[in-house]
């Protein structure tokens, strides 16, 4: 069964650059995992940046490469630490994905969620979609300054979306072996826009 909540782009040609990294987040202790998080994005943002003009051809373009790299750094940061942070199964691969478009990058992550979770959690993503994204953003803030919140702070995906315009999507599914297990995944899409 499979829930689409939220925008999914898939007119993708196969001439755009695309770059794929799949991470064994159960394979070793959580700061190593951090670490490989952070050095995983870099290397993204650092590859992409390459393909951004730099120079005088800046203001032809729009996009600088330091802008792009800044962007996409920050970006796939908050993508894939939600993947890592929120990964059910250890011995799920996270996944993410980078496409580079005319107009925007497209960010993709892959990981497992809790089964039980999976209603409550359609509900929140279904709210973040059709909320304001500032309105949420603050009272978001609002209620991590009350209750002490820090590393699960929801406001990575709600910053996007407010500062970079970022089109947000998800499809989550699950399945059911012949043995009863179930498996949960949760397909997360960013898009954020090249000129902002």
């Amino acid at each position: 069964m499979k829930t689409r909540i939220g925008e999914i782009p898939e007119d993708f040609s196969p001439h755009q650059e695309c770059l794929t990294i799949t991470l064994s987040t159960g394979a070793s202790p959580e700061p190593q995992r951090w670490k490989s998080k952070n050095l995983t994005v870099d290397f993204m943002a650092e590859y992409f940046a390459n393909f951004f003009p730099c120079g005088p051809d800046v203001t032809k373009a729009g996009t600088s490469r330091s802008t792009a790299r800044s962007m996409i750094a920050f970006a796939g940061n908050e993508v894939l630490e939600n993947a890592v942070k929120y990964n059910f199964d250890p011995t799920f691969p996270v996944s993410i994905k980078l496409r580079l478009r005319d107009d925007s990058v497209v960010f993709s992550t892959d990981n497992s969620v809790d089964p039980a979770e999976t209603s409550r959690l359609k509900t929140y993503l279904q709210e973040m979609i059709a909320e304001d994204p500032m309105t949420m953003y603050l009272a978001q803030v609002e209620k991590n300054a009350s209750s002490g919140i820090g590393i699960d702070s929801k406001i990575g995906l709600l910053t996007l979306r407010n500062d970079y315009r970022a089109r947000l999507g998800w499809e989550l599914a699950s399945r059911t072996d012949q043995y009863g297990h179930t498996t949960a995944t949760l397909m997360t899409a960013v898009q954020v826009p090249l000129i902002l």
